[in-house]
């Protein structure tokens, strides 16, 4: 999930035709919402990410995910 986030903003920034300064509402239409100076995705997939990186950190489990006895 952080992978697509960043290799989707990275395709921005690295991009000739757009770059971080075009990183907006009004040259990136097919990101239909935005929320300060990111689209929505990224913020739900950053959210989501976190979460399930932290579930996963969760004390009482193995390394092949089997509850400790």
């Amino acid at each position: 999930m952080t992978f697509w986030l960043v290799e989707d903003f990275l395709w921005f920034v690295l991009n000739p035709a757009f770059g971080i300064g075009r990183f907006d509402l009004v040259h990136v239409p097919w990101h239909k919402h935005w929320i300060a100076f990111a689209p929505t995705d990224y913020w739900t997939m950053s959210v989501l990410a976190c979460a399930l990186f932290f579930i996963s950190w969760r004390p009482g489990r193995t390394s092949n995910g089997m509850l400790h006895a």
